[in-house]
């Protein structure tokens, strides 16, 4: 029986379709479940009905009894919680083996990853850049990144790592939103240098910007004519290598195959192409530790809502939506630790890797919120930073797609550990909070006198397609209305 298997209480019956349930009594302090019929067992179980287990740290099993037809479980599936269950939250944990070395300071051993390209991640991972360039073929590599991580020694610490690097030619000039002009300055640099391939160190400004000097050398110019927009997917061919080294935690560029890029006419349009791939991605946690709060918070947001708005995404992939969903719970898990104490290592490997997966995802495509965050980037009256966009961003448009999406914001509260009834745009909107980033638009720079031309450019943009409900320009409009704080 049930109760002889599974505790006290418990109960199994057969429904008139012939699927076998098991029930029993609620017990306090376990999480509630988006479908109302499992509960959590006295012996620390909880049964989902039909429900996959795709969750980090959960043993899955199949009580007896329980039929299997046509690959599919007809019942329910029994999930044994590991001891820290209980707080209402999905335990996002490496284990206490990992967790152990990486207090320590020491990595913990993952071996290379090789999904759409090759990726060292762990703590110390820098240290296999020389042999990442050895197969890459790279002679002549061109640094692309930022003065900030010029002035903060970072590059430096990097360039330490490889003989190859001690006479490298160095652009730092890259701006916070990627220009046309500055790809043209940088490609001048390279060319003039003799260089052979790239090293792109940064977020994804860096990384964005060395993927267009990529194209430029493989391709000339202008870069228009590879907007995704105008058709240039089907333009783009093999380019020069490009190795991808983040130093924060949101972007998944390192395994993007787009580049943002403000034109010369003033537009911010995606290049999209699987051959911008990088070649290669070096992602070390050491990397971020001394990334300053806010840094921290506007970039992870980056990555929960490239996590959130693929998993939406109408687009069928299966793969992409189990990375996108425990790329979401990791980062939700972590990101206020990260925040409040950037030299906890744990906060931060876990931070990268949502960043990692929510890259590895953009395949499904994104949403409504990067088709407004893409134009609101290329204000040029104001600096805006794309992570900080997003967050804002996020709440607003989960009010819009909730009547598109209701089995699937379901399985989001469900990653997340959270009731059944939580209201997932006010739950970001709380976690923003916490984080203490800008709540409105308007706190940023913002006008009134923006708004249409975003709106306009938001239905053109190549993520518009993927978000699940399609907007009008007067929909946009009053999404950024709402966020500016006027609605």
């Amino acid at each position: 029986m049930a109760g002889d298997r599974l505790g006290p209480g418990a109960r199994e019956t057969v429904t008139p379709a012939g699927r076998a349930r098991i029930t029993a009594p609620h017990r306090p302090g376990f999480p509630s479940l988006p479908d109302r019929s499992p509960a959590a067992l006295p012996k620390r179980t909880v049964v989902f009905g039909r429900r996959p287990c795709g969750v980090p740290g959960f043993a899955c099993t199949r009580p007896s009894g329980v039929a299997v037809s046509g690959g599919k479980v007809q019942g329910s599936v029994v999930v044994s919680l590991p001891p820290d269950a209980g707080t209402g939250r999905v335990p996002m944990t490496l284990g206490r083996p990992a967790a152990e070395k990486i207090k320590r300071g020491k990595g913990i051993g993952m071996p290379s990853i090789n999904y759409l390209t090759r990726v060292e991640f762990d703590f110390g991972a820098i240290e296999k850049l020389p042999e990442i360039m050895d197969l890459t073929g790279i002679e002549r590599p061109m640094i692309v990144t930022d003065q900030g991580l010029i002035h903060h020694g970072l590059v430096d610490r990097i360039k330490s790592v490889a003989p190859l690097f001690q006479e490298t030619e160095v652009f730092a000039d890259t701006p916070a939103n990627p220009t046309e002009a500055a790809v043209n300055s940088a490609f001048d640099r390279y060319r003039a240098a003799g260089c052979d391939g790239l090293v792109a160190i940064g977020g994804g400004s860096p990384i964005d910007l060395a993927k267009a000097v990529a194209i430029l050398d493989t391709h000339g110019g202008p870069l228009a004519q590879f907007a995704a927009i105008e058709g240039g997917i089907d333009r783009l061919g093999p380019v020069v290598p490009l190795v991808a080294v983040p130093t924060t935690a949101g972007t998944g560029s390192e395994v993007g195959r787009g580049a943002l890029i403000t034109l010369a006419d003033g537009r911010k349009l995606a290049l999209i192409s699987p051959h911008l791939i990088p070649h290669a991605a070096v992602c070390d946690p050491e990397l971020t530790l001394d990334l300053p709060p806010g840094l921290t918070a506007a970039t992870g947001l980056d990555a929960i809502s490239h996590c959130i708005e693929t998993y939406l995404s109408p687009l069928v992939n299966p793969v992409a939506d189990a990375i996108a969903l425990d790329g979401l719970a990791r980062a939700v898990a972590s990101i206020e630790t990260a925040r409040k104490d950037g030299q906890d290592r744990a906060a931060r490997w876990n931070m990268m890797m949502a960043a990692l997966q929510g890259g590895l995802t953009f395949q499904k495509g994104l949403g409504a919120i990067h088709a407004l965050s893409h134009p609101l980037g290329a204000i040029r009256h104001v600096s805006l930073h794309h992570g900080t966009l997003n967050a804002i961003l996020l709440p607003h448009v989960l009010e819009w797609n909730e009547t598109a999406c209701g089995p699937k914001y379901a399985k989001i509260r469900w990653q997340l550990g959270l009731a059944a009834d939580t209201h997932l745009p006010s739950f970001f909107r709380e976690l923003n909070a916490r984080l203490n980033l800008p709540s409105t638009l308007a706190e940023l720079g913002v006008r009134g006198d923006d708004l249409t031309r975003v709106a306009e450019a938001a239905v053109l943009d190549h993520t518009a397609s993927t978000n699940p409900r399609q907007l009008s320009v007067d929909d946009y409009r009053a999404v950024l209305t709402a966020a500016m704080g006027n609605g």
